[in-house]
């Protein structure tokens, strides 16, 4: 026999929704956006490092032998050429594909928080420098080369650039949505139980399990 949910239950989450809501958006407009700025300044990392945004004097790497050549250096050109090749998210983490200008197509991880400006942006460009970057070798997981696939493939397969370098892991909203998500199934529970026990002591609701059921459960334990 199908069973449904009891209106009680369905009443106490209703009851408990608006309330899941406002704490959320409290924490997203209030909270978050402090929160989120002491992490990435957390993992800002040191000028020069891996992962940290490049300076003037940075080495602008075009190819993958200077890439190879130097140990670190940085990346640059028009943000919707550099960042448009896209990538495949692998173990919970965005990788995107760089395209030199001598034709090797390279995995990368890139800290988007330490992007900078190139210059003024124009109508109708928008020149960046990627964060400071070096090679890693070691050979990538199959899964993660055949992720490539669908955004053009990999030339090499035996290495990555690192641009990251730990720092500034998760985006903004990524990191929101590891933090909310979790947070509105607590809350939206949590306070549905509240509203639930008050009815139950106001005689208004039946118990949860009934006293048959709570007998059994226990009297099996």
């Amino acid at each position: 026999m199908r069973r449904r949910l009891r209106f009680d239950i369905w009443l106490s989450l209703l009851l408990a929704l608006p309330i899941m809501l406002g704490i959320v958006w409290l924490f997203n407009h209030a909270v978050f956006p402090a929160l989120y700025e002491s992490y990435a300044a957390s993992n800002a990392g040191e000028a020069g490092t891996v992962g940290a945004p490049a300076a003037g004097d940075t080495f602008r790497a075009s190819t993958l032998d200077e890439m190879l050549e130097h140990g670190t250096f940085t990346f640059g050109g028009d943000l919707y050429v550099v960042l448009n090749n896209g990538g495949p998210f692998y173990k919970s983490r965005r990788w995107e594909a760089l395209e030199l200008e001598d034709g090797s197509r390279i995995a990368a991880r890139i800290n988007h928080d330490a992007i900078r400006d190139d210059g003024e942006p124009g109508l109708y460009s928008h020149d960046i420098l990627l964060p400071v970057g070096t090679i890693v070798h070691g050979e990538l997981p199959a899964e993660l080369v055949e992720g490539f696939a669908p955004y053009g493939g990999l030339t090499r397969t035996d290495l990555m650039v690192d641009m990251e370098g730990g720092h500034a892991v998760y985006g903004y909203d990524t990191l929101n949505g590891y933090i909310v998500v979790p947070m509105q199934l607590v809350l939206l529970v949590g306070f549905a139980l509240l509203f639930h026990r008050i009815g139950v002591k106001m005689g208004l609701f039946p118990p949860i399990l009934p006293r048959r059921a709570r007998e059994k459960t226990e009297a099996a334990e």
